[in-house]
């Protein structure tokens, strides 16, 4: 497991997680109801639940057996819709270019971005 600057542990996160999330709270609360729709048991609905409260660090449902959306739950619900749009989104982009026409990082002249004087190392400057 890595550690972020300030020593908190970074976990990995997983998109599976927001998904399950939201069929829990598009099934009503229930985490049977969702399993079946998904085609898991329960109890990875519930560790996929247990996961993302524990990476986000907050509860995102109440700790009684309504699986009711807690305060910050009802915030991250927009969120969770965001991310998994955006990830979607991102898997139609298409290339700037044909695969055969793109450069390669070798091919790309980077003195045009640099600033090469002798006063020390070379910057980025803008055109």
């Amino acid at each position: 497991m890595r550690q972020n600057k300030t020593g908190t542990e970074l976990h990995a996160f997983r998109v599976e997680w927001l998904t399950t999330f939201l069929q829990v709270i598009d099934s009503g609360g229930s985490e049977a109801k969702a399993a079946e729709l998904l085609g898991l048991s329960a109890s990875t609905v519930n560790r996929h639940v247990g996961n993302l409260e524990a990476w986000l660090q907050k509860p995102v449902f109440t700790m009684d057996y309504s699986k009711e959306l807690t305060a910050f739950g009802k915030e991250f619900v927009i969120t969770a819709q965001i991310i998994l749009k955006k990830l979607e989104e991102a898997r139609h982009i298409p290339p700037l270019l044909e695969p055969e026409k793109q450069s390669s990082a070798k091919d790309i002249d980077m003195s045009r971005y640099m600033n090469n004087n002798d006063d020390g190392p070379s910057s980025i400057t803008a055109d």
